[in-house]
């Protein structure tokens, strides 16, 4: 088939490479260590003073809503308005999320 290589081309220049990175929670814990812990402690014995919830009491929320915690993050609360994160970013924290002991 003449159009074959064509074809798989117009594949990969139509999509980009990014579309399918895979989720790195290393990459995940470092995001959430310097943008997220200045309002929400790691773990649930470390209540911040804001009342945020921790970040365990996070992934505990999205371990019982699968998927809560990625809409959440698409469409953050207004005082996180000043951290910006990528969908991979942001997928990248999911994934840390969920390696979090939520006990």
């Amino acid at each position: 088939m003449k159009f074959r290589p064509l074809f798989i081309t117009a594949i990969f220049v139509g999509f980009p490479l990014t579309a399918w990175a895979v989720p790195n929670p290393q990459a995940g814990e470092e995001i959430a260590l310097q943008s997220c812990t200045s309002c929400h402690a790691p773990m649930t014995a470390q209540r911040p003073a804001n009342g945020a919830p921790s970040l365990a009491d996070i992934a505990k929320q999205d371990k019982g809503k699968t998927g809560w915690t990625q809409a959440w993050m698409s469409n953050p609360h207004r005082m996180r308005a000043n951290v910006n994160l990528s969908k991979q970013q942001a997928d990248d924290v999911v994934a840390y999320l969920k390696l979090l002991p939520t006990g």
